[in-house]
């Protein structure tokens, strides 16, 4: 029988991305998607409800939804984190009978498959499984598709192939996180079902006790536009470094945090920019993907599929 699966998210982006996230991954046949929208008066939220797509769940974290939750003196959470976590966890707990394996990723991630996913759950014989992140380069040429980039790179797996990327990425090596500027952890989808068993974002526990399921399953991969547009990614550099990925990579964060607008700039552009030189090398180390999501096109194509039919005068 068909592992049935689902995806849960938290999120507050412009109208535009939230409805590329869910035509791109209907597109890939999830049993349900749970839309936690962070504000509660979010526009985009109205826009995917009007979709009328049954296996779209919409939720709206409000104050009524945040008093439901036990043993935290019916507060929201101040970090975006715990409340990712409460998110995923609550469905898990409540609703996760509905599928076999869930998870939660964000609205800048797009999973990809190189195989049926099915074939991947088959193969599992843990908790869970672990997705590898790709993450998205600056491509300037590019038109707007919403998310746009068409080379992704994963994050070095050994010395050789970080030494290979010194004289690419320059003085600026040395800061990075095996390469890479987002999150080397992935995103993991968790068996539905077990007792005692608490999913995190880039883990999970059971009976209390962290599980540890190493290297990255096969055929499936995690597109991560964490900072493929300049422009957002300066705007949400202060969040970053204060509440984000980046308060716990400290030579990133000490960096950044002291460098001046032109320091800044330069980084990006040399770790960020899709330069012939700096694709050839991740080329050279096997650590490239290219791929075309054709978001808007996918939009249109959802939009098209759940319009109800004309009404025909009598």
């Amino acid at each position: 029988m068909a592992e049935r699966w689902g995806i849960v998210t938290t999120l507050k982006a412009p109208e535009e991305q939230a409805l590329a996230f869910v035509a791109h991954h209907l597109a890939l046949g999830p049993d349900r998607i749970w839309l936690h929208f962070d504000d509660p008066a979010d526009p985009a939220a109205e826009k995917v409800e009007a979709l009328g797509v049954d296996r779209i769940r919409v939720i709206r974290c409000d104050d009524i939804y945040w008093s439901n939750r036990k043993g935290t003196e019916n507060q929201r959470p101040d970090a975006h984190q715990r409340r990712q976590v409460t998110n995923l966890r609550r469905i898990y707990r409540r609703e996760g009978a509905e599928v076999d394996w869930i998870a939660h990723i964000d609205v800048d991630e797009f999973l990809v498959l190189d195989r049926p996913l099915q074939e991947i759950f088959d193969a599992c014989e843990t908790e869970y499984l672990r997705v590898e992140p790709y993450e998205a380069l600056h491509d300037p040429g590019l038109g707007d598709d919403i998310f746009s980039s068409r080379y992704f790179h994963r994050a070095t797996r050994s010395g050789e192939e970080g030494r290979a990327l010194e004289p690419v990425f320059g003085r600026y090596a040395g800061i990075l996180q095996k390469g890479m500027l987002s999150h080397v952890a992935g995103k993991c989808f968790f068996r539905t079902g077990l007792e005692a068993f608490k999913p995190a974002i880039h883990s999970a526990k059971l009976m209390d006790d962290r599980l540890t399921v190493k290297g990255f399953s096969e055929g499936v991969a995690l597109l991560h536009f964490h900072a493929q547009d300049p422009e957002r990614w300066v705007a949400g550099l202060d969040y970053r470094l204060a509440k984000g990925a980046y308060r716990n990579e400290p030579a990133l964060r000490d960096f950044l945090t002291g460098a001046t607008d032109e320091e800044i700039t330069d980084f990006y552009m040399t770790i960020m920019l899709a330069r012939p030189e700096l694709v050839a090398a991740m080329e050279a180390q096997g650590m490239l993907r290219r791929e075309t999501l054709h978001l808007r096109a996918k939009i249109a194509a959802l939009r098209e599929a759940v319009r109800p039919p004309a009404v025909r005068p009598a």
